[in-house]
């Protein structure tokens, strides 16, 4: 049961890497850059789409902020929860990449 609370956390800290390991990989970044760079260059790949890039590029900040308690006072409960309870954006994200990938065969 803890685990299914965890999941959309996980999921957000599974994308952050797989955007990081991407940029790397690729040559995206000229130097390391910050997460939220990754997926932005990953947009300008053209591997995910800029808007959802856009949305998405929070996600490092969010996982930094509830591992390491950074701003506990700016924190809206009702908004972290919708967030943790939608799981539409890492549908898409794995669709965009297998797509990608299904490409580059």
């Amino acid at each position: 049961m803890v685990l299914m609370h965890k999941t959309p956390f996980i999921l957000r800290v599974i994308v952050t890497r797989i955007c990081v390991h991407l940029a790397s990989a690729l040559s995206l970044w000229k130097v390391r850059e910050s997460e939220a760079e990754a997926i932005l260059s990953l947009a300008e790949a053209e591997i995910i789409p800029k808007e959802f890039a856009e949305k998405i590029k929070g996600m490092p900040t969010f996982r930094n902020r509830i591992i390491h308690d950074y701003l506990p006072n700016e924190f809206d409960a009702m908004k972290l929860y919708e967030s943790l309870e939608n799981l539409d954006d890492f549908k898409k994200f794995s669709k965009y990449i297998l797509e990608w990938i299904s490409e580059e065969k």
